[in-house]
């Protein structure tokens, strides 16, 4: 648990989102290579699809954003999207918002897949979706639902696999500007930035002021350190040259209302700037992951409220 956070109760309803300025969760992640893992990559999600934040970080290359997701998963994701996106269209009120009907949409084509009984199973889903005239390739969608092994899905299945394919926060990945390929999936907005060094003065003030542009006129943001990684992969030195010049940037960049979540703790305020504003600082316990997304949610949207 965070220190410092003895007022938060996990179950507090939260307020509506506010209209106009956007939230944002910007990643210090120093390493070498890749910034997050799949772990941390599914909490970042959750939480951000559940606050409308935008996600904005650094990577050598946008299409090796996520390191364990793996080929799989991005292919079963890439292949269920336009049977997700079909669901939407065909089964949410017409003028409705995805982000609100999606989870209904869902149920309603598996209901309208299988027509009696609670699970489904490779030829009914091919046949139900020839039915349907769902215009993608529909034993490549039913493989993606039933892979091998799997004989059968049942509703809360088949409705997470399509969500997983469907919702994803708007992800904003500064790259150098000669790397090369693109995210298949995650999907991501890549802004490049000149030269190629991932810590230099142009990537990192490339990277603050796209958080400036998805927060917009009075937003909020958590500036989310996840060191765990760097902590353990990096030499001591670089890691410290990394973790300091991305902080001063951030640090002196972004508003000083925007607190530091450090995950996992400890924080090490010594790497901060001589002279620096203060802000709020917070450090997660190491079994970090399952209360990241509840932690973001609150000090993007609960605590500001109250404050």
């Amino acid at each position: 648990m965070p220190t410092g956070m003895e007022e938060f109760r996990p179950n507090e309803p939260e307020p509506k989102a506010r209209i106009g300025p956007g939230f944002v969760v910007y990643i210090v992640a120093p390493n070498d290579d890749m910034p997050l893992s799949g772990a941390d990559f599914s909490a970042i999600r959750s939480a951000a699809v559940q606050s409308d934040a935008t996600v904005v970080l650094s990577a050598r290359s946008a299409s090796g954003l996520v390191i364990e997701e793996g080929k799989k998963v991005a292919e079963s994701n890439r292949v269920l999207r336009p049977l997700a996106d079909f669901a939407v269209r065909r089964f949410s009120p017409a003028g409705s918002s995805k982000a609100g009907s999606h989870q209904s949409a869902f149920q309603h084509l598996f209901e309208a897949i299988v027509l009696s009984g609670k699970e489904a199973v490779y030829r009914s889903v091919v046949e139900g979706l020839q039915n349907l005239g769902f215009p993608g390739d529909t034993a490549a969608t039913a493989e993606a639902l039933l892979p091998v092994g799997i004989p059968k899905v049942t509703k809360q299945e088949f409705c997470s696999s399509l969500a997983d394919a469907f919702v994803h926060p708007e992800m904003v990945v500064v790259c150098p500007k000669n790397s090369k390929g693109a995210a298949e999936w995650p999907q991501v907005r890549t802004v490049h930035f000149p030269g190629t060094d991932m810590t230099g003065e142009a990537a990192l003030k490339t990277k603050v002021a796209e958080a400036w542009k998805a927060a917009g006129r009075g937003g909020h943001g958590v500036i989310l350190v996840l060191a765990a990684r760097g902590r353990c992969s990096m030499a001591p030195a670089d890691y410290e040259r990394q973790m300091r010049q991305e902080l001063k940037v951030a640090m002196e960049g972004l508003p000083s209302r925007w607190p530091l979540l450090w995950a996992p703790g400890p924080a090490e305020v010594g790497l901060f700037p001589i002279g620096c504003k203060q802000r709020s600082n917070w450090a997660m316990q190491q079994a970090y992951l399952a209360e990241l997304p509840g932690w973001l949610r609150y000090l993007l949207i609960i605590r500001p409220n109250k404050l």
